[in-house]
């Protein structure tokens, strides 16, 4: 149900990113990129590391008074593989693999956060390596990444209403939220704490 669901937000005029939310600390940040890229593996070790999922796979964002907001999702997540902890309360068994082999697994209530919250960052996975993070500064390279992380209608630009509503909900993201390339490694703890040590930095700039 999932592209069922992002095409009926999508339809709703809000911008539905291919991502995974997290809330980490007081802050929610947006892990976006193609299939494959490791979204859920990242959502899932930063969900272990006792901060909260707001939404997985599909993020629908609404934005107001130049401030991006995210939907919570379903707390449900996909994996290849269970590991015994506090985070995952039991597997859905009766729905199938997808096509990755991944089963769906539902997440704890207190891994979970079920409020609407404010958008501060947008890490779009783009390689892998050894974990980095650089921040974009050109909004031509935002729109790139973000265009080509959203759900729409298909075929593409079939409804010129509907890309004008597109571009307008880019150009709120653009400008309410910190856009960065990551760069993950084999090793998903090791781009974790890349992640949590740039966030820290974050802080400590800004005071």
């Amino acid at each position: 149900m999932f592209s069922p669901i992002a095409l009926l937000l999508y339809q709703k005029g809000e911008l539905v990113l291919h991502s995974s939310a997290i809330e980490i600390g007081n802050e929610t940040n947006l892990f976006s990129g193609l299939s494959g890229s490791g979204k859920s593996t990242l959502a899932y070790e930063l969900i272990k590391q006792n901060n909260k999922m707001v939404s997985e796979d599909v993020c629908s964002l609404r934005f107001s008074l130049e401030e991006t907001f995210i939907r919570p999702s379903l707390p449900l997540i996909k994996l290849s593989m269970q590991e015994n902890n506090k985070v995952i309360e039991e597997r859905i068994s009766n729905i199938l693999p997808d096509s990755r082999g991944r089963n769906f697994y539902k997440i704890s209530k207190e891994s979970f956060q079920n409020n609407p919250k404010r958008i501060k960052n947008c890490y779009f996975i783009v390689g892998r390596g050894n974990p980095k993070i650089e921040k974009i500064n050109e909004e031509v390279e935002k729109f790139k990444l973000i265009y080509s992380n959203i759900w729409r209608q298909v075929p593409y630009h079939s409804c010129l209403k509907s890309e004008k509503i597109i571009l307008k909900n880019i150009s709120n993201l653009i400008n309410s939220i910190n856009c960065y390339k990551l760069y993950v490694s084999k090793d998903p703890k090791k781009s974790i704490n890349t992640i949590l040590e740039h966030l820290n930095d974050q802080k400590d700039n800004f005071i």
